[in-house]
């Protein structure tokens, strides 16, 4: 329970008093948009004392609601099936029924939205060029260009086994010297010091036993275990660097589904506790990469752990077709979870950066409202033809249809090249269906 907010005292009315029923998940989010929406009624939140607030029931409010309420209206949640009219004659107040999503909430009382602050983040992308040997410096410099207009904060030079990297210095001093923060990533001790001579300001990844390439340096290098999974080393190798003045960034380093993927959540989950004050970095490629599903949800996912563990440093890679806007996921990510972190609220409604397309215009109402549309009546009883692959579409009303989808071979199609699965391939670069060849 809070007190009433809304400061009216000089208005010569009673303002309208509106008391909203929520859960546990939603209270400081529903604060946070009633202070912030000069509504012109005075307003209490009550706490029903359910975590989601869709889920209580006309028996949890009649029998957790304080009596008598002292408001002129009561608003529940759009989800709550409540029966509404029996509440009000119960409470001897009207109920009413709220919009679904708490973001619509300022539209339901006919205010505008201040809109959503997203350009704040605490989480650093390190971007790997994982061939950087085996490109030019100045492809090396456009490949950069384009990670940081993605979100990149740090290039991160990927040095490949058994390839010389002869370019190694020219690369790190042409990025340092266009304003990009660099860091050498190899498993090959001589790169390592080679980045560092060179100006590099992040080193990958050094243990214990090689600790001693970042002393008398400004470099801040990234710490892994001695032996994977030997969390006891990475502990010794940051008392290690605390104690040389090295400003290290620790990582346990995650591992892929089934190959021991909750046993290295864990460890950074202990990492946390055993050091709370540490700079932890996650390579999330592991499952970006190695996980056949829309890379968006599961790196929602993993800077949703992150986030809640405050882990500060992202390193990023990009080498599947399905992850070629790893970046830009990882950047609205980092500043979505950060928005609900501050706000105390699930990381929902924080824009719609993350999901897939139809899903996402299913669920903007706004654009639903607003964009262009044309409407098609068929009479009942008729039988049409349309091709839908190339726009969206949706049924708007009517009933009992029947659908049947026709799939075509391209090769019968009168322009194939404008074909949606042409066009998919043109942008993935490679084919998607084996089609049965015509004899």
């Amino acid at each position: 329970m809070r007190r009433w907010g809304g400061a009216h005292e000089n208005l010569p009315l009673m303002p309208e008093r509106i008391l909203f029923l929520t859960g546990h998940l939603a209270h400081a989010r529903l604060d946070k948009v009633l202070r912030g929406g000069n509504f012109g009624f005075d307003w209490k939140i009550e706490d029903i004392g359910v975590k989601v607030a869709a889920l209580m029931t006309e028996a949890i409010i009649a029998r957790r609601l304080p009596r008598p309420v002292a408001a002129d209206r009561v608003v529940v949640p759009g989800r709550c099936r409540a029966d509404l009219a029996r509440l009000s004659a119960d409470f001897g107040v009207a109920f009413e029924r709220g919009p679904d999503e708490l973001k619509d909430l300022p539209a339901y009382f006919g205010k505008r939205g201040r809109g959503l602050d997203l350009t704040r983040y605490d989480m650093r992308i390190f971007a790997e060029i994982v061939d950087a040997s085996d490109m030019t410096v100045d492809a090396i410099i456009a490949r950069a260009t384009e990670m940081r207009a993605a979100g990149a904060d740090v290039i991160d030079i990927g040095c490949l086994p058994d390839k010389p990297f002869s370019h190694l210095e020219d690369a790190v001093g042409v990025l340092k010297a266009r304003g990009f923060a660099v860091s050498v990533d190899s498993a090959n001790a001589d790169e390592l010091r080679r980045g560092v001579k060179a100006g590099s300001d992040f080193l990958l990844s050094l243990t214990e036993h090689t600790l001693d390439i970042a002393a008398d340096s400004n470099v801040s290098p990234v710490l892994i275990p001695a032996t994977h999974g030997d969390m006891a080393s990475l502990l010794r190798a940051a008392e290690m660097a605390e104690r040389s003045g090295i400003r290290a960034i620790l990582d346990p380093v995650i591992d892929p589904i089934h190959f021991g993927f909750m046993a290295s959540l864990s460890r950074y989950a202990e990492l946390r506790a055993r050091i709370p004050d540490a700079e932890i970095l996650m390579g999330t490629g592991n499952l970006t990469e190695l996980t056949d599903a829309d890379s968006s949800g599961v790196t929602a996912m993993l800077l949703g752990i992150c986030s809640e563990l405050r882990i500060r440093n992202l390193l990023v890679v990009q080498v599947s077709p399905h992850t070629r806007r790893t970046i830009q996921e990882h950047d609205a990510a980092r500043r979505m979870m950060f928005a609900a972190r501050e706000d105390r609220s699930i990381p929902k409604d924080y824009g719609g950066a993350l999901l897939q397309l139809h899903d996402r215009m299913k669920a903007d109402t706004a654009f639903q409202s607003t964009c262009e549309q044309e409407r098609v009546d068929f009479p009942s009883g008729s039988t049409w033809i349309a091709f839908t692959d190339a726009v969206s579409h949706a049924a708007m009303a009517g009933q009992y249809q029947f659908e049947q989808t026709f799939l075509v071979p391209g090769s019968l199609l009168q322009d194939e090249h404008r074909s949606p699965l042409r066009i998919l391939e043109r942008l993935v670069g490679r084919a998607l269906v084996c089609e049965p060849v015509r004899t």
